[in-house]
């Protein structure tokens, strides 16, 4: 993440720092952030500008327990900013045109009900999306999370990446026709073969499997079958498309 900030601050400045600046979630970091994105694209405005992850810890990445402290960005000083802090500073940011609308990622349904009461008592229009994890074989979704979000309550559409398990859900490293540059293969190699092991996993390839007989019988590669999935369910906004 300090790299991240450093290049944010040479994006701005013309020059690398010296001193990398505190990656949190303070109103300046918000706004450099949203700064520098502004010149890289060359517009005025953002249509939709994301928090990406949570300032306080949560279970992220197939974990499934709550545990007290900080998320792994934590602030330099050990202090949480808080929603208060955080809503205020993209209340501002649409005020100034800025931005147009916002979202959250990788929250939970406390984080999307706390948001929400954060903005009614600040007056700043509400989160629209959640970018969350999201497939075939990560469905953590489907409970809760998806009716805090539904239509006829926070109204926040999901914007699901992890649709593919990484490309795991192409098939493609069932039968080693993946590439040796390819995400598990590389990650492998460079002595990772953990890294993301919810998306490649024994049992996930157990279900892999079936899924990929599932989509050879219905015509259609596994990977259009994970993609058309995730698409029909009722509070999907958009499918992320990685390469």
């Amino acid at each position: 993440m300090a790299k991240c900030v450093a290049h944010r601050e040479k994006t701005l400045t013309g020059a690398m720092p010296e001193t990398t600046p505190p990656c949190d979630f303070s109103a300046a970091q918000i706004r450099r952030a949203c700064e520098a994105s502004l010149k890289r694209l060359q517009i005025d405005r953002i249509d939709l500008y994301q928090i990406h992850w949570p300032e306080r810890k949560v279970p992220l990445w197939g974990a499934n327990q709550h545990k007290a402290g900080f998320a792994a960005n934590d602030a330099a000083n050990g202090q949480l900013q808080g929603f208060e802090s955080v809503v205020a500073t993209v209340g501002a940011l649409i005020k100034e045109g800025k931005i147009r609308s916002w979202g959250l990622s990788n929250e939970t349904s406390f984080g999307v009900c706390t948001f929400a009461q954060t903005c009614d008592r600040l007056g700043v229009p509400h989160p629209i999306t959640i970018q969350n994890d999201f497939s075939l074989c990560a469905r953590t979704y489907e409970s809760e999370l998806a009716e805090t979000c539904r239509l006829d309550n926070h109204n926040l559409s999901l914007i699901a990446y992890g649709v593919l398990n990484g490309g795991a859900l192409s098939g493609k490293y069932l039968d080693d026709s993946a590439a040796p540059g390819s995400r598990f293969n590389f990650v492998a190699k460079i002595g990772s073969p953990k890294f993301q092991g919810r998306y490649h996993g024994d049992r996930s390839n157990l279900a892999i499997r079936e899924y990929a007989a599932l989509a050879k019988e219905a015509g259609m590669s596994t990977a259009t079958l994970a993609q058309a999935w995730a698409y029909s369910r009722f509070y999907l906004g958009a499918v992320i498309i990685g390469a």
